[in-house]
């Protein structure tokens, strides 16, 4: 009994130095911020900031986890991730009505990862990242393939600490087609310290956020340097849900708006393992309304739009008009993605000012398609003069696909990958940095000349029919036994027959004795 204390007693003492160890090797800062801002008296946009922090990267080495997600970070080591961003977005963000946003994301689901130079191979680590992010997230990142993946060479620049920016060690990829539903919101919110159990996160209601007019999910990976050797460098992971609101539709009331009738929850308490929690708004109180005076809108000084062209179903072409209503030149990078099966050819591309004068892009970059192997690459340099709009003409021709590469609704088409627009932020006025802001387009939905499906159906059934006839008839030929049978020979009788015939005689036997026993008295 003794020695059971005194075993119990040292475990225990080993606990309790090991927490306190950990606690103070622990460095994880995690950060919280929720950030109001109505650009017009109709809507809310609503953005969540969550930011996780860790100062030791060696820690990570050594498997050691505080607050830093710990699947990420197994993640980041086996695959060599360096830096990498995801969105997942519903709806399409309004430039016009709502002015730029903090995070801007086209829809569908946009990834690129930056990697190590010391990784054996790059593709290899796309493939395997892709796939565990598609069973981590419940998404359709494994449909992320050779023909989706393009390697920018300007656009996608890294936004963190990197060793070599060489954009060999680059991926780009997108899904326009990739819905975001809530089966992709709980495995992201299990990521924070807190779930969604108390701080900011609490108040994600999933069902208020779906019926929002833009939702969007970030989560971004990326090295920060506090030091200028930067011998030691931070992991940082910030994940985001911005998201649009109709007041309209979600309050009574008018004007103002109340951010618990908004999203249907209140906010459960702090988070005890944030060091900062922040709303944007000076308001002590869960709840607060608000009143917007005049009918003001925030115009974006870049907007760019793209659609389709073409009649038929072999010609076609891609139009995209850029837009600048500052009044000073901006400098603007041009990035388009094509898939494999339009024929894109470069002597096509045609840009021009307002006045039908041609311009000459600059540092242009083309990769043609690979059949099945890579879409189109192209990407260029252009220089917008105050107040004026460009049109971009780009022709291709519609490729024939095989009745197994189309997809279960052939008939919905194709999606052509929103075409990027790449500015520094003090051009377009958001911060006064030279960091790199991107302007997504909308994703065109193109069709492709589809085949008869019906036609397998009819010469399966034809073709199951005549082999049952022809196979049949042989069949009977060679397995049937055939015998003689003589005219001459009386037929057996059946079962049935000789059933009856006793029956018969049975009723005659029994109407004779009924007959003879009257006669039997008399005598």
């Amino acid at each position: 009994m003794r020695s059971a204390v005194v075993m119990l007693r040292s475990i225990w003492y080993i606990l309790v130095v090991t927490c306190l160890f950990n606690f103070g090797e622990a460095s994880d800062l995690y950060e919280e911020t929720l950030v109001l801002k109505p650009p017009n008296d109709d809507q809310l946009y609503a953005v969540f900031n969550f930011s996780t922090v860790s100062e030791d990267l060696k820690s990570l080495k050594n498997h050691h986890y505080s607050l830093f997600p710990r699947v990420i970070g197994e993640l980041i080591r086996k695959y060599g991730i360096a830096e990498f961003h995801l969105s997942m977005t519903q709806g399409l963000w309004r430039y016009e009505r709502w002015g730029h946003p903090y995070y801007p994301a086209p829809p569908g689901a946009q990834l690129w990862v930056w990697f190590q130079p010391e990784i054996e191979s790059v593709e290899a680590s796309w493939k395997g990242f892709t796939n565990a992010l598609s069973g981590l997230l419940c998404a359709s990142l494994n449909f992320i393939g050779k023909t989706e993946t393009v390697t920018p060479t300007l656009s996608f620049r890294p936004q963190g600490a990197i060793q070599d920016a060489s954009s060999s060690l680059l991926r780009y990829a997108v899904l326009s087609r990739e819905t975001l539903c809530t089966e992709n919101l709980t495995p992201w919110l299990k990521m924070l310290p807190c779930g969604s159990n108390s701080g900011i996160s609490s108040l994600l209601n999933p069902a208020a956020l779906h019926h929002s007019q833009y939702l969007s999910l970030g989560l971004n990976y990326k090295q920060k340097c506090f030091e200028k050797n930067c011998d030691n460098p931070a992991i940082q992971l910030h994940q985001s849900v911005s998201t649009m609101f109709d007041l309209r539709k979600s309050t009574s009331e008018k004007p103002g708006f109340s951010v618990s009738t908004i999203l249907n929850k209140k906010i459960k308490g702090p988070c005890p393992l944030a060091h900062r929690s922040d709303i944007r708004l000076s308001v002590p109180e869960v709840q607060w309304n608000i009143n917007f005076d005049g009918d003001e809108k925030t115009t974006p000084i870049l907007v760019v739009h793209c659609h389709l062209a073409g009649i038929g179903q072999q010609e076609g072409g891609v139009r995209c008009r850029l837009s600048n209503s500052a009044a000073r030149n901006i400098s603007v990078l041009v990035m388009q993605t094509v898939p494999w099966f339009l024929q894109v050819y470069l002597h096509t591309l045609q840009i021009t000012d307002q006045d039908g004068k041609i311009l000459l892009p600059k540092r242009v970059t083309f990769r043609p398609a690979k059949i099945r192997q890579s879409p189109h690459f192209l990407e260029y340099m252009l220089n917008i003069s105050p107040s004026s709009t460009i049109k971009i003409a780009l022709q291709f021709n519609r490729g024939f696909l095989t009745w197994t590469e189309h997809p279960p609704d052939a008939n919905h088409g194709f999606y052509i990958g929103s075409t990027v627009v790449s500015v520094r932020e003090k051009d377009i006025e958001i911060m006064g940095s030279d960091n790199v802001h991107h302007i997504y387009s909308e994703a065109l939905q193109v069709f492709v000349p589809v085949p008869d499906f019906s036609m397998p159906y009819n010469v399966i059934c034809l073709a199951c029919t005549v082999l049952a006839i022809a196979f049949g008839s042989l069949h009977n030929l060679t397995t049937r036994r055939y015998q003689a049978f003589d005219s001459d020979e009386p037929k057996a009788e059946s079962f049935v027959n000789k059933l009856m015939s006793f029956l018969k005689k049975l009723i005659g036997l029994v109407k004779r004795d009924k007959l003879i026993e009257p006669g039997n008295k008399d005598s």
